[in-house]
């Protein structure tokens, strides 16, 4: 094969190649949602964070996209940045439990336990579920309010026995106040539900 052969064969490979990138990248709001959202299933955090931000400068009124976008964040650790966007998706969407929930989980892991206390509550005025008892449970119990803590995660167990953390929390709870017995009683409960805990 002669030089300006090989030459002709490399530029038409590389148009073909770009052609097969540029082909991939979304150009509408759907294409950017659908690409995030792989890319957040694939754990690749922080490429689907971008990815939702392109949605949002497609459509600034998509809270889901934005909603999603801060989810991202959460999980690449920067709570800070879920707390702005979810704040975002919830003026745009009140009614969304899972907004509050999120937002929550972001406050608990920056240590404001009052205002994941807050925000799960609007959760669970909007839709009761175990998981948002025991999250608001834990952040009771994370401030050092162990009778409410009790209280919420009694209400976890009562939604769905089969979650063993709550055995757990609940018996730290039980623990602070002295009511060793009780406290046992759940340690023994979460280890049968969770066995290889006790290798730990």
């Amino acid at each position: 094969m002669s030089r300006t052969s090989s030459t002709a064969t490399i530029t038409i490979f590389m148009i073909l190649f770009a052609g097969s990138i540029f082909s991939q990248t979304p150009t509408t709001f759907e294409g950017w949602y659908e690409l995030g959202n792989k890319q957040f299933k694939g754990k690749q955090y922080d490429a689907a964070a971008k990815s939702f931000s392109e949605c949002v400068k497609l459509n600034s009124n998509a809270d889901g996209c934005i909603y999603h976008r801060g989810l991202s964040h959460y999980f690449l650790n920067n709570y800070d940045q879920t707390v702005s966007d979810v704040t975002k998706a919830i003026a745009l969407n009140p009614k969304q439990p899972l907004y509050y929930a999120i937002r929550g989980d972001a406050y608990q892991s920056l240590t404001k336990y009052t205002e994941a206390i807050a925000d799960y509550s609007t959760a669970i005025g909007i839709q009761p579920r175990e998981v948002f008892y025991y999250a608001r449970g834990n952040s009771y119990l994370l401030l050092g309010r162990y009778q409410p803590a009790i209280d919420d995660l009694s209400k976890t167990i009562s939604l769905d026995p089969d979650i063993a953390n709550s055995y757990d929390k609940r018996g730290d709870a039980y623990r602070a106040f002295g009511k060793y017995e009780l406290a046992i009683a759940d340690y023994s409960k979460y280890l049968t539900l969770k066995p290889d805990a006790a290798k730990t």
